[in-house]
């Protein structure tokens, strides 16, 4: 059994987005262990805020042990890029540092994420990545979309065009989507 309690807020200090974010916590210990029963206070505040890149740094003390932070997330400002984010972090606890970095990105068939983490402590390192794509089936036609969406029901959109610049837009309760010339999944509600 799991109890988390957590409470955040955000303020303005110094025009510095600042979170604050109490939590407390108790719930199974790794590696059969004794319960992690924790009070811990974390504080976030963004050093650099633009549309397209984010600095931040964040301290932590959850019992006893300190964890602190830096974070960089960059993503393009062009909404036809692949690339959705790319970032980089430098965390330190007592016990350990960690450097890892991380990209995420959504094509038309196919979205996901890669990353990759060095422990300083133990010179480890980890490598990964997720992908996702979803295949839908109906009347005898195939579509494919990335799966970077919960989808429940959806149909099959053929678009035909001579000028492949023509650009269409399906609007739906979760925003809009981009159609491509050829099938294209639409999400329905």
């Amino acid at each position: 059994m799991r109890i988390s309690l957590l409470v955040s807020k955000e303020i303005q200090i110094l025009s510095h987005n600042t979170n604050f974010r109490p939590s407390r916590s108790h719930r199974l210990g790794f590696h059969k262990k004794d319960r992690d029963q924790g009070i811990s206070l974390s504080v976030s505040i963004t050093l650099a805020l633009t549309n397209q890149h984010k600095i931040s740094a964040e301290t932590n003390l959850n019992q006893h042990q300190n964890y602190s932070s830096l974070n960089s997330q960059w993503h393009p400002d062009d909404d036809n890029n692949p690339l959705l984010t790319l970032g980089a972090c430098v965390s330190q606890s007592s016990r350990n540092t960690i450097i890892s970095t991380n990209e995420a990105f959504e094509a038309r068939y196919l979205s996901g994420n890669v990353y990759t983490q060095h422990h300083i402590t133990g010179s480890s390192n980890t490598v990964g990545g997720n992908l996702s794509q979803v295949l839908v089936f109906g009347v005898g036609k195939v579509g494919a979309a990335n799966g970077n969406n919960r989808m429940e029901s959806a149909i099959i959109v053929d678009c035909d065009a001579d000028d492949d610049s023509t650009n269409i837009l399906a609007y739906a309760y979760m925003g809009e989507k981009r159609l491509f010339k050829g099938k294209n999944i639409v999400l329905i509600q």
